[in-house]
């Protein structure tokens, strides 16, 4: 019998992980195998299996394996109890800053934190622009600075423990203005056509979608003034508009730009001719076998 075999690899939709990690002080875990294809920092899945662990416990394990820096600065940190299964890292930060009330804000591309922001609760009639930002921002302990605005614009709102950045942009956005975010804890309320005078540019590359795709799904971001060219040769995403769209922006490509989960299908297909066992007397037919002498 003459038998040719070939086998085929194929990969498909993604490859779920085969190693365990387990440690005293850190969680039961699970990774890819190595040489999957993709990026350390945003291609692994992980299983993370937890119990009363101490948060920068836990934020440290998956900064090992994202590559990059996840940080709370929280004094009072929660103890961790979570079971996540075949999860990206980013999911994983933001299912644990779900569940314990805390906030995920991307500091640069390398590192981000999770804060607690104060929440602010407010009840006003009828009151002035200025004096709803001036109690807001005594509540949030923070500095907001505004000029050239209408600060006599009447405001009706009940807030009820909302964070304070999701107080400021409903207040703002409602009075049809804008805020920027500088450096020392100082937020600017801003009309909307000096807004568009401090456009800043954002390079976003990508590592699982097609650029061109992405800057579909945020053309609705960019806002007046805003615009998006995409770099075909890095596959990449060059942005200029205002630091909240960016930050928008930045949401959005998180999310989508992903890895696809795959799974290995291995197939194997075999080809044979009955010519040799007929020669020996083998009826494929009849099950039967005649050896002649």
């Amino acid at each position: 019998m003459r038998l040719r075999t070939l086998v085929m690899s194929t990969l498909a939709a993604a490859t779920f992980g085969s190693s365990l990690a387990r440690g005293a002080d850190t969680p039961a875990a699970t990774t890819p195998p190595a040489g999957t294809g993709g990026s350390e920092s945003t291609s692994q899945l992980i299983t993370i299996e937890t119990s009363d662990k101490a948060l920068e416990t836990v934020l440290q394990w998956i900064s090992r394996r994202a590559g990059v820096n996840i940080v709370c600065n929280e004094v009072d940190q929660p103890r961790i109890t979570l079971r996540l299964v075949n999860v990206t890292w980013q999911e994983a930060v933001q299912q644990i800053a779900t569940k314990y009330d805390l906030v995920v804000e991307k500091a640069s591309e390398r590192i981000w934190n999770l804060t607690r922001p104060p929440k602010v609760r407010m009840e006003f009639q009828d009151a002035r622009l200025g004096v709803v930002l001036e109690a807001l921002a005594r509540q949030a302990n923070v500095n907001i600075v505004f000029t050239d605005i209408d600060a006599d614009k009447k405001i009706t709102m009940t807030l009820n423990g909302v964070p304070w950045k999701e107080a400021l942009d409903v207040i703002v956005k409602d009075a049809g203005l804008a805020w920027i975010q500088r450096e020392y804890n100082i937020i600017q309320v801003v009309t909307t056509d000096k807004l568009q005078k401090d456009l800043v540019t954002r390079i976003f590359p990508l590592n699982y979608t097609q650029a061109e795709d992405i800057n579909k799904a945020v053309a609705n971001q960019l806002g007046d003034g805003g615009k998006s060219v995409i770099d075909v040769p890095s596959n990449s995403l060059v942005v200029t508009a205002t630091p909240p769209a960016l930050d928008a922006i930045a949401r959005i490509v998180q999310s989508l730009d992903s890895r696809t989960r795959q799974v290995q299908i291995e197939m194997r297909f075999m080809e044979f001719s009955n010519a040799d066992v007929q020669r020996i007397g083998f009826d494929p037919v009849n099950l039967s076998m005649d050896i002649a002498n």
